[in-house]
């Protein structure tokens, strides 16, 4: 029985590494192991593979494990493991240590987020320093029902189905003309799998307990619905949400190839930075079409895609749609700009970031409809900063009578103004030195700095919190406060909501 469990979790790795072509004669692998179970159980697969079968497996294998400093102790604990165990294993190990928490207050992210791009900047450095060209992950079949679940409850379209990718090149973690390639050979491994190959060969491993804290979405998607959905309506949810996610795959893979060609026959231009696409071309395809046009168009510019998603998307779309003489510009994530103009739509990017009395970030709100602001400001909600991925405005007639309504199950992510008394249009922002107004409630003006301290928000929160604003100044403090002159009055005849998601 031992033998065939051993065996089985062999040759399942095997055929995943064989079918996704995540191999080639001269590899040279770096190995993430953070000490617990998926990644302990694929170091010493691997090294059983290549010992134990006709598989020849990588020139060399390298070992690195990143200390976060979030567990104190017990992080420090879990790279001296990773370190001990390496040792045993006669591999070479590289650890490394980072602040996370502090990173993540200095620059206004989520610690996840945070966590995430210091692991895979550490990953990638520790590659190039030891030549490594792939990086392999111990990512499994329960984390890519996780991963498309919660996209699923977020909103996504194919690409988000599709899952975490059994491969991809990580072009925006090192400066180098050939990014290591990230490998994922356990995908098609459940957790219970790998914890009966784990008993099998007795491998030591860690526990993480904040695994097991419902303070985290995914968490809570771990431990409370997928339990909850496997009990009650499908014992086989892991193995039907990861073959929706194999389905989505192929999905993509075929709208990607013909996007590919498609925008060849689009292109007026191009250099390096801008991409300038036939416009009447581009409105011709379907919805479909246009959506993956997009997508191929921002990966031939090499714009990172993590925080462009359905809304950005979404907005460029109407751009496209717009009227015919029309002139649009939208300013998006990661220094990208996309501009109708004519007959052409004109893709920039490596834009200059706008510095203007500091690093401030600035976007114009639509007059009514959603404007996608991922990646620009965070909102100050339940004690602790959030990412806004769009603000919503909203026209609402009715006046005092829909305010009241309104106010029986208003949210922190919602305020109600009065339109008459914004002066030209609105946009959001972050901080500015010497910013001032007169909270609602209050009859004095003062700066954006004392009310934050009459609030108790930190100040490393502050960097990144948005301020909705128009030509006079600050209309709203997002997730705090409006001002007290656009407030919702019995004169008042026009409101206008404002939602952030």
């Amino acid at each position: 029985m031992k033998n065939d469990i051993h065996n089985n979790f062999l040759d399942t790795i095997l055929e995943q590494i064989i079918s996704q072509s995540l191999f080639s004669p001269d590899d040279r692998w770096l190995l993430a192991v953070s000490g617990g179970p998926d990644s302990m159980a694929m170091l010493h697969a691997l090294l059983a593979l290549q010992r134990e079968t006709e598989w020849p497996g990588p020139k060399y294998f390298h070992v690195a494990h990143l200390n976060h400093q979030l567990r104190g102790d017990d992080s420090a604990a879990d790279a001296e493991f990773v370190r001990t165990e390496t040792k045993k294993l006669g591999l070479d190990c590289t650890i490394g240590s980072t602040d996370v928490d502090r990173i993540a207050q200095a620059i206004g992210e989520s610690l996840e987020t945070t966590a995430r791009n210091e692991r895979y900047k550490f990953l990638t450095q520790t590659a190039i320093r030891n030549h490594c060209n792939k990086i392999a992950l111990a990512h499994n079949a329960d984390d890519q029902a996780e991963t498309i679940l919660h996209r699923i409850l977020r909103g996504t379209g194919i690409r988000g189905l599709a899952g975490i990718p059994s491969k991809r090149t990580l072009e925006e973690y090192g400066p180098t003309d050939k990014p290591p390639v990230v490998i994922r050979p356990l995908l098609k491994i459940n957790r219970q799998e790998i914890e009966e190959f784990l008993q099998t060969i007795n491998i030591p491993y860690r526990i993480d307990q904040s695994n097991v804290s419902a303070d985290h979405t995914r968490n809570r998607l771990r431990n409370e619905l997928l339990p909850l959905l496997r009990e009650q309506y499908n014992p086989q949810v892991i193995s039907a949400l990861n073959q929706l996610g194999q389905t989505a795959t192929w999905m993509s893979e075929l709208l990607n190839e013909n996007a590919k060609k498609t925008l060849l026959e689009l292109t007026l231009s191009r250099t390096k930075n801008t991409l300038c696409l036939d416009l009447p071309g581009l409105q011709s395809k379907t919805t479909m079409q246009q959506t993956e046009l997009i997508y191929v168009a921002l990966q031939e510019l090499s714009v990172g895609l993590r925080p462009i998603g359905f809304l950005q998307i979404r907005a460029i779309m109407k751009l496209i749609a717009s009227g015919e003489d029309s002139l649009g510009v939208l300013e998006l994530p990661n220094r990208l700009q996309v501009i109708r103009k004519a007959a052409q739509l004109i893709i920039r990017t490596g834009l200059k970031a706008k510095v203007k009395n500091g690093p401030v970030r600035e976007i114009n709100l639509a007059a009514q409809g959603e404007t996608a602001v991922e990646g620009y400001v965070s909102a100050y909600i339940d004690h602790k900063t959030q990412e806004v991925h769009c603000i919503r405005t909203e026209l609402i007639a009715g006046g005092l009578k829909s305010f009241r309504a309104f106010l029986e199950t208003k949210t922190t992510r919602q305020e109600m103004i009065d339109m008459t008394q914004v002066q030209g249009g609105l946009r959001v922002r972050t901080w500015r030195e010497g910013d001032r107004f007169t909270p609602l409630g209050t009859e004095g003006e003062k700066t954006l700095g004392d009310f934050f301290t009459d609030a108790k928000v930190p100040v490393e929160y502050r960097k990144r919190i948005g301020v909705v604003c128009d030509a006079v100044g600050i209309v709203w403090v997002v997730g705090l406060r409006i001002a007290e002159r656009v407030k919702i009055s019995p004169e008042t005849q026009k409101i206008l909501k404002l939602t952030v998601e």
